[in-house]
C-alpha cells in the first residue's frame, strides 16, 4: 500500500487525538474515494463515473449507518438493557453475514416473539424513523457487545 503524507491544523489533529478508535487512513481513503468519484462525474460524465459515484456514496452510508448503529447499541446497553438479553446479544455471532443481523437481534431481544419489529425498532432505539439498514443493526450489536465485554466480569 502506498503511503501519502497529509497535513493537519493543529486544531483538527488535537480534535482527532480525541477519539482514539477512528482509523483516520480510512477516513482519509473514503474522502479520497469520493473526490475521485465526484471529479470524475465532472470531467467525464458518462455512466461508469457515475456508478464510481454512486459506489462511494454506498460505501459511505453503509460506514455512517454501522457507527450510528455502534453508538445507538452502546447507548442502549449502558442505560436500558436488561442483563439476559445483554448476554444474549453478546453471543450473537456477525460472522454469518450483517444480512441476518436483525433476525438474530430481534431473537435476542425477544425469543417469546411477543413483539412487532416495529416495537423491537422502537424499544432499542427510541424512533421508527431511525434508519435500520443490516449495516447499522450490526453496528447496534457490536457497540452493545463493545459495552458488555468492558462491564461483564464487574457482574
Amino acid at each position: 500500500m502506498a503511503r501519502v503524507s497529509i497535513y493537519v491544523s493543529e486544531t483538527l489533529k488535537a480534535k482527532m487525538d480525541r477519539f482514539p478508535g477512528v482509523n483516520w487512513s480510512d477516513e482519509a481513503q473514503l474522502a479520497f474515494q469520493q473526490a475521485i468519484a465526484r471529479e470524475g462525474q465532472k470531467r467525464k460524465p458518462d455512466m461508469q463515473a457515475a456508478i464510481e459515484r454512486l459506489r462511494a456514496s454506498k460505501e459511505k452510508s453503509m460506514k455512517d449507518g454501522r457507527e450510528d448503529g455502534h453508538q445507538a447499541g452502546r447507548e442502549w446497553a449502558e442505560k436500558k438493557a436488561e442483563y439476559a438479553e445483554l448476554r444474549r446479544i453478546a453471543d450473537i455471532d456477525l460472522g454469518v453475514g450483517v444480512e441476518h443481523a436483525f433476525g438474530m437481534l430481534r431473537m435476542a431481544c425477544d425469543p417469546q416473539k411477543e413483539a412487532t419489529d416495529e416495537e423491537i425498532i422502537e424499544d432499542l432505539s427510541g424512533d421508527l424513523d431511525i434508519p435500520t439498514t443490516d449495516e447499522w443493526v450490526a453496528g447496534f450489536i457490536e457497540g452493545a457487545q463493545e459495552f458488555f465485554e468492558e462491564v461483564e466480569d464487574q457482574l
